[in-house]
């Protein structure tokens, strides 16, 4: 029975004051911003960002793209002067543009494997005769190393 007493009609959780309905009413004015800044911006440019958020007269834009990031601060000073017009957005003073990365779906990182070719005997040979000539000892010690180095490359 006490469990009965919780549950409340609908029309109280959508009442002028209660937390859902300021949720409601915050969540459909952000729709509205979204839509004037979206329409504001050229099409290449709305197709590859995201509204963030509009907090103190500060408009924060990210996207999964450098170039589309520089795009947006290059054209920042016109597309603020638009903004300023809409009724809803006329304290807006700045515009932050940031790049986030895109998570792939099923991604794992895993460690970073570098793929070398192995070095030909004939280029092993090459740098050998390469240090052979050299008149700097510690020059020359560096190619016989490197040498070395490329000739015992995928052997362990």
């Amino acid at each position: 029975m006490g469990r009965e007493n919780n549950i409340k009609p609908v029309k109280d959780l959508i009442f002028k004051g209660s937390r859902l309905h300021s949720m409601t009413k915050t969540s459909q004015v952000f729709a509205r911003i979204d839509n004037i800044i979206m329409g504001s911006l050229p099409s290449m440019l709305s197709d590859n960002c995201q509204t963030r958020s509009y907090r103190h007269g500060i408009l924060t834009l990210t996207t999964y793209s450098n170039a589309v990031a520089t795009q947006l601060r290059y054209n920042s000073p016109n597309i603020l002067s638009r903004l300023q017009k809409q009724p809803l957005l006329v304290d807006v003073v700045r515009i932050d543009i940031k790049v986030v990365a895109k998570t792939r779906e099923g991604y794992e990182p895993s460690k970073r494997q570098r793929s070398l070719t192995k070095a030909s005997r004939e280029n092993c040979n090459i740098l050998k005769d390469t240090a052979d000539g050299v008149n700097s000892e510690s020059l020359a010690n560096s190619l016989r190393r490197l040498a070395n180095t490329l000739e015992n490359y995928g052997k362990d």
